[in-house]
């Protein structure tokens, strides 16, 4: 499962779930601290998660890209969360 925003808000709850149900998480947002923080958090809550964070701007292509190489480099997910805020100017 890919979360992107996932980590605050929403993104954060959705993923904090899909732990608790035992899934392997992947979240991406263009703050690594904040995903390594978020990431850092859920471990100490739940057991054993399975969590990988990744920085990535949505608006840089070629960071997307390189964000999904490494997403599926372990893995295709077969669930993706678009749940990106994009409260910028296009």
């Amino acid at each position: 499962m890919l979360i992107n925003g996932g980590g605050t808000g929403l993104g954060r709850a959705i993923g904090r779930r899909y732990l608790q149900l035992a899934a392997h998480i992947a979240i991406c947002g263009p703050r690594l601290s904040v995903l390594q923080e978020t990431a850092a958090t859920l471990r100490a809550e739940i057991p054993g998660p399975d969590i990988a964070e990744h920085g990535c701007d949505i608006r840089d292509s070629a960071a997307v890209e390189a964000m999904l190489d490494a997403v599926f480099a372990e893995g295709a997910p077969d669930i993706l969360v678009n749940n990106a805020a994009a409260n910028f100017l296009a």
